[in-house]
């Protein structure tokens, strides 16, 4: 429960506000509650105060790409790698495949590469880089690279992550009986000028993510990646109960539905990677969600 996570490092912070690993873990839960603003007013205190600690960078990161703002996202989750965090490694990769450009995808590539020959390939923190590579790999066409990376990086992860069928049975069930039809009632939320919203849902590796890189490829589309925004609508909205039982939609007020119907169509415009003809004609916007 996110909820009772945050009163837990809340209490330990009161004990001993020196301890850096749960300041920053409290701006995790923070962010995930759907509070991007104190988040980071908690995580610029962090990074003044132990400017060595690379996971408050990685932090600091997520929270900016939770807020739409990819480029620093970015220029943070780099500077973190520069400090020894490989956890961004995958990160920066998944950011830098929605680029147009493949000749600096290809060199993001020839780096990483180049990361990896320096680390012993039999450690947990090579899995994000191999990870990156392979989505690297699957952006550029080198499928078979690609399928070799992610065979790897899972080998390679699976001892550090023992999988509860059990768990992951009734975690699916539960959140094929959370989705809700919403309809809101302002039209601004709906529908822009020249410009379709639609999503792409579906189970985790149930090939949401092949479906909408297939439909981008079309010139009239843009593509806004994998969103996490519903889950922060959810936390949001439901604070500690957020993702552990089927949403309840029926107490919510319909202008706050409006409201982040309304952020989340700005979001989209945001992030989404510019396609070739996109100031004359109009580009519909895919988003994933597992």
């Amino acid at each position: 429960m996110l909820g009772q996570a945050l009163a837990c490092y809340q209490r330990s912070l009161s004990v001993d506000n020196n301890n850096v690993e749960v300041l920053t873990l409290y701006c995790t839960v923070l962010r995930e509650l759907g509070l991007p603003d104190e988040a980071r007013r908690h995580i610029d205190v962090a990074i003044r105060r132990w400017p060595d600690y690379y996971p408050a960078y990685t932090e600091l990161a997520c929270i900016h790409m939770g807020m739409g703002d990819s480029d620093r996202a970015l220029a943070w989750f780099e500077k973190s790698t520069q400090m020894g965090g490989t956890d961004a490694y995958y990160e920066i990769a998944r950011i830098v495949r929605l680029q147009r450009d493949e000749s600096e995808i290809a060199q993001r590539l020839h780096s990483l590469e180049g990361v990896l020959a320096k680390m012993d390939a039999g450690q947990r923190d090579a899995v994000p880089v191999i990870f990156a590579l392979g989505e690297l790999c699957d952006r550029l066409g080198r499928y078979e690279e690609a399928f070799a990376f992610f065979q790897d990086g899972n080998a390679l992860e699976k001892p550090f992550r023992p999988l509860d069928r059990s768990a992951l049975h009734d975690d699916i069930l539960r959140r094929i009986a959370s989705i809700e039809s919403v309809n809101t009632s302002d039209p601004a939320c709906s529908k822009a000028a020249g410009e379709d919203l639609l999503f792409v849902v579906g189970m985790p590796r149930s090939g949401t993510t092949l479906i909408e890189q297939l439909l981008a490829g079309h010139p009239r589309v843009q593509s806004r990646g994998e969103s996490s925004y519903i889950q922060d609508i959810e936390r949001s909205l439901f604070g500690s109960n957020a993702g552990t039982t089927p949403m309840d939609l029926s107490n919510v007020q319909q202008s706050t539905l409006d409201q982040h119907a309304r952020q989340y169509r700005k979001l989209n415009r945001m992030q989404a990677a510019p396609g070739p003809s996109s100031s004359t004609r109009p580009h519909p916007i895919f988003a994933t969600w597992d």
